[in-house]
């Protein structure tokens, strides 16, 4: 539905392990394996994400508010958190699954004058998904607003990630090809992608 994917009380179980004990692990060991030192967390965590439940998806739900807290110790330690997009549920139950896009959005947002980049597995925002020529280099997010309309499927969670990250605070924000090594190095450098402007 729009993107995202109904998520029983079975399936939440499964993908709460998977992205808590075998993914965020993975991503920490590779940090720390190239010499930065990195921690894997849930958001549960220490209630770093508090959400609430979308309407008709099961343990599917949004960001209400980010404890930056925990996650600030971390950065202080110069640790670099790896935080997977598992929210404590407001109302109580075991959790909720996030669209991790829209997990990094409200992190980014909860840190001022932060830039989020989002990595995914395309070079970023595509006004006619899958015309590779429609790739939209850069937008303000009032444009990119008006356009919200048109996307579906994958597209539509990172054009709401970006909205919801400029709205909530983010200066700017670029959608990048996570699967393409040179893509982040780009990306520190102001090239590649889709570039959104507050």
């Amino acid at each position: 539905m729009d993107g995202f994917r109904y998520t029983t009380e079975e399936i939440f179980t499964v993908v709460e392990n998977v992205l808590t004990k075998i993914v965020g692990p993975e991503v920490a060991s590779n940090l720390v394996s190239n010499g930065i030192k990195a921690r894997s967390i849930s958001g549960k965590d220490s209630n770093i994400l508090l959400g609430s439940k979308i309407e008709g998806l099961g343990r599917v739900g949004k960001i209400s508010k980010v404890n930056i807290d925990p996650i600030q110790e971390l950065l202080d330690a110069q640790i670099i958190p790896v935080i997977a997009p598992i929210a404590q549920d407001l109302t109580g139950g075991s959790g909720l699954n996030i669209n991790a896009d829209l997990a990094a959005a409200a992190i980014s947002a909860a840190f001022k004058d932060s830039t989020l980049i989002i990595m995914t597995d395309v070079a970023g925002i595509y006004r006619n998904w899958p015309d590779e020529n429609s790739l939209i280099s850069e937008i303000t997010s009032s444009e990119l607003g008006k356009l919200k309309g048109n996307f579906s499927d994958g597209m539509l969670p990172k054009v709401l990630a970006v909205l919801e990250a400029v709205e909530a605070g983010a200066q700017t924000v670029r959608i990048i090809d996570g699967t393409n090594k040179r893509s982040f190095e780009e990306a520190l450098s102001g090239r590649g992608g889709t570039l959104v402007h507050a």
